[in-house]
């Protein structure tokens, strides 16, 4: 989740520390990323040029592995839209480690603010082409990292519904992890955010995006009608739950309030029968 407005002061210290770092002037509001743990700002070099600032504070034990590497290993990906990181830099700070990282600012905006869309969204179709497209060329990018396992979503799955699943027939490839409408840009398409980025369920990007879509009914018919052979089958319907799994687990430290409802509606009309 991205909100506008003054981070905290961990957050502004690391801007204000990662810009002197690059010489940079920080000329725009910041913007604060989920539970308060990243900030982002505009910046300026010495000609003019502007930049996106993107600082993220975590414990020493947790300043590691894939998540905390996602955005720098995307750059490996070929052909998919996502901003390019210049640099990053990384230092300890305290008791916590920071790292940030310089990289372009790209033409358009957010769709949301929030994860989850609250108003009508006017997407044309070469938009939803250029989704698909890149969620196809991620498909097919051979990685090490995992966005889940079947184990998790087996486990979340259990807890939070009642349900096994059964994984003979899903086929795994390789997703963004966390599409919500706050994580794409438009007018013209771009994927941002990709800590969470790895193998899946195939098809469990458009099923997690349907599920952040669920309180504005003409966008969510929208996926529904332009991505069918998702929720035909058995990989889309098991990432459906491996995305509402997480989201009702978000819901309980108060994420989500008004979904609750209809992605357990959701899960009861697409997931796998026993």
């Amino acid at each position: 989740m991205s909100t506008p407005g003054e981070p905290p002061r961990h957050l502004t210290a690391a801007l204000a520390q990662a810009a002197h770092h690059w010489d940079r002037q920080i000329v725009g509001q910041p913007i604060v990323g989920w539970r308060g743990r990243t900030a982002g700002v505009a910046v300026e070099d010495q000609r003019g040029g502007q930049e996106w600032l993107r600082v993220v504070v975590a414990r020493p034990e947790l300043a590691r592995g894939d998540w905390w590497n996602g955005n720098t290993d995307a750059m490996t990906l070929v052909g998919v839209r996502h901003p390019m990181i210049f640099t990053w830099h990384e230092w300890s700070e305290g008791a916590e480690r920071v790292r940030g990282e310089l990289m372009e600012i790209l033409p358009g905006h957010v769709c949301s603010a929030t994860p989850e869309l609250r108003h009508e969204l006017a997407l044309d179709s070469r938009w939803w082409s250029d989704l698909d497209e890149n969620l196809a060329l991620l498909a097919r990018h051979r990685t090490r990292r995992e966005s889940t396992t079947a184990s998790s979503i087996s486990h979340r799955s259990h807890v939070l519904f009642g349900r096994r699943v059964d994984f003979s027939g899903v086929r795994w490839s390789t997703a963004h992890g966390d599409l919500h409408w706050a994580n794409v840009f438009a007018p013209q398409f771009a994927l941002l955010d990709w800590e969470a980025w790895g193998s899946a369920p195939d098809g469990s990007d458009i099923a997690g995006l349907y599920l952040h879509s669920l309180l504005v009914p003409e966008v969510a018919a929208t996926i529904l009608d332009r991505f069918p052979e998702v929720f035909a089958s058995t990989s889309g319907r098991v990432g459906l739950v491996f995305h509402a799994s997480r989201m009702l687990a978000r819901a309980m430290a108060g994420d989500y309030p008004d979904l609750i409802d209809p992605i357990h509606e959701a899960v009861r009309r697409f997931a796998p029968h026993d």
